[in-house]
């Protein structure tokens, strides 16, 4: 055979073996993301479930800033603040400012993905109920949904009406399961009856 030959035979199979390893290469999970399933199969997993909602509640658009003392501090007239990142904030300046809608806008997504999160951990909480010891269970599970109560009583102070003024009022979806569906806007009352639930 003449070397040209040769060596297109060796480059195919070369080709040819490193393409069909390369899925396996390929198909590497991040050390910070695990599977649902590995996730859920011990009680130390729901633990840590939770602790990421607790966690993901501190990001700056959430608990870390926007909905403590930065933008509801601002619009509440919590104090005298001067901050001109806040200035149009302060004035109700929305409708063409996109640093505050982007402020609004990660309040919306960051919560409505902890609920998600936090909804994914109670769908797996009772069919995984041999994996607790004594009462953790219980604890679990009833911190979650004090947890997912909580953070739809505080979308709903941000965007819905007061209660005592209009509880028929639309205002904002209530999730009870994990979903990419849209779920519709319930009235004030509605979400409130959700929640107590």
């Amino acid at each position: 055979m003449n070397t040209k030959r040769i060596y297109i035979i060796l480059t195919v199979a070369t080709l040819s073996f490193s393409l069909l390893s390369c899925n396996k290469w390929l198909d590497v999970e991040p050390k910070s993301q695990v599977r649902d399933h590995d996730l859920f199969s011990t009680e130390s997993g729901f633990k840590e479930a939770l602790a990421g909602v607790y966690a993901s509640l501190t990001y700056e658009p959430l608990y870390g800033r926007e909905m403590t003392f930065g933008l509801m501090g601002v619009i509440g007239y919590e104090w005298d603040f001067h901050a001109q990142a806040y200035d149009t904030d302060r004035t109700f300046e929305y409708q063409n400012n996109q640093i505050s809608l982007g402020r609004i806008d990660a309040i919306w997504n960051g919560i409505y993905t902890a609920i998600s999160n936090n909804n994914k951990l109670l769908e797996e909480i009772d069919a995984r109920k041999s994996v607790f010891g004594t009462d953790n269970y219980e604890v679990i599970k009833g911190e979650a949904l004090a947890l997912r109560a909580f953070m739809h009583f505080d979308l709903l102070r941000v965007f819905g009406a007061s209660y005592l003024e209009n509880p028929d009022k639309v205002a904002i979806p209530y999730y009870k399961k994990s979903s990419k569906e849209i779920a519709p806007q319930l009235k004030v009352k509605e979400v409130i009856d959700l929640a107590l639930a």
